[in-house]
């Protein structure tokens, strides 16, 4: 029975909703009048709706057109040389990375170079 007198978050916001709408309603109900009724589909449609149409479908291109570049450069990010070294890196950090270790690689093959010909 206790959890019958507690109210929830919703249940206060709906006693503040129809605190706030009854005077309202009982305005509407006193004059006779009944509450605006929804217009018909036709009318509903207005210029303010087309364009907004409008301006969803041009999204809907530009989507479209994005979806096809993100899959190009898909292609050439992920192509390799023969050795399966990637052709484009994904970061500047990633091409330092690279070029050090290429440096490396030079340095011990020189070491290497130099021992043998002594």
């Amino acid at each position: 029975m206790e959890h019958m007198t507690e109210l929830g978050v919703g249940g206060i916001f709906a006693l503040m909703l129809l605190q706030i709408l009854m005077p309202h309603i009982v305005k509407l109900a006193k004059a006779g009048r009944e509450p605006v009724s929804t217009p018909p589909a036709d009318a509903m449609k207005t210029e303010a709706c087309s364009s907004a149409e409008q301006r969803l479908e041009q999204i809907e291109g530009q989507m479209g057109t994005l979806a096809a570049s993100t899959k190009q450069m898909a292609v050439i990010l992920t192509q390799t040389d023969p050795d399966g070294a990637p052709l484009v890196y994904g970061s500047p950090a990633r091409l330092t990375a690279a070029i050090t270790a290429l440096g490396n690689t030079i340095d011990r093959l020189a070491i290497k170079v130099d021992h043998q010909q002594r």
